[in-house]
């Protein structure tokens, strides 16, 4: 997923939760769900993720690290069904115990949160955090999230009216986003930010 290879992540979860519904170790499927579900909200289907994961989060023997992963995931679907205070509380939670959550994980929620805030209009709390979010990536480097976070950029700024800006944001110098990044987006994130070039003009 990492390098855009989506069709190949699909199969690998799908083949996770086939391993664990005939296995004695059901975490195999909840990962695969846990996968599956970081996309759903991509592709217009947060209540999908929701289904997969609020039953993981209700599941007594999983671990810490389980949890970490799934609540930034599960409060970006409840964000994008508009359940704003749900994804508040659940976020809040999980940045109590964040700072000793692996380091991906933290991206996560910070991530989420970030979402949170453009959904609420808060634009300048959202950007410090995704400004804060792109030298992590970078120094990682983490090129999904690179990417993710260019498409966001772009989105804040169309929410916002401006379209010039969206563009440049989009089409910024590998100082801001690299190739890497751009080519491990997500395809739905790709089209919005081909319509995004075609709409505006060059400045």
């Amino acid at each position: 997923m990492v390098r855009g290879d989506w069709a190949g992540t699909d199969t690998y979860a799908r083949e996770l939760i086939a391993l664990g519904d005939q296995s004695d170790e059901p975490w195999w499927g909840r990962d695969g769900e846990t996968i599956l579900a970081q996309w759903d909200p991509l592709e217009r289907r947060p209540e999908a993720a929701v289904a997969r994961l609020e039953p993981v989060l209700l599941g007594t023997n999983i671990s810490f690290y389980e949890r970490s992963q799934t609540q930034p995931i599960l409060a970006e679907a409840y964000t994008a069904m508009g359940r704003g205070a749900d994804a508040e509380e659940l976020l809040a939670r999980f940045m109590s115990s964040a700072q000793s959550s692996p380091d991906a994980m933290y991206l996560l929620a910070r991530h989420a949160q970030a979402k949170l805030l453009i959904h609420s209009q808060r634009w300048d709390e959202a950007q410090a955090i995704l400004d804060n979010l792109l030298v992590l990536t970078r120094s990682m480097p983490e090129p999904l999230t690179e990417g993710n976070l260019l498409h966001d950029y772009a989105r804040m700024h169309l929410a916002r009216g401006e379209q010039s800006q969206a563009r440049e944001r989009w089409e910024a110098s590998p100082g801001d986003f690299s190739p890497a990044g751009r080519e491990a987006l997500h395809p739905t994130h790709r089209g919005v930010a081909r319509a995004i070039i075609v709409s505006t003009p060059p400045s």
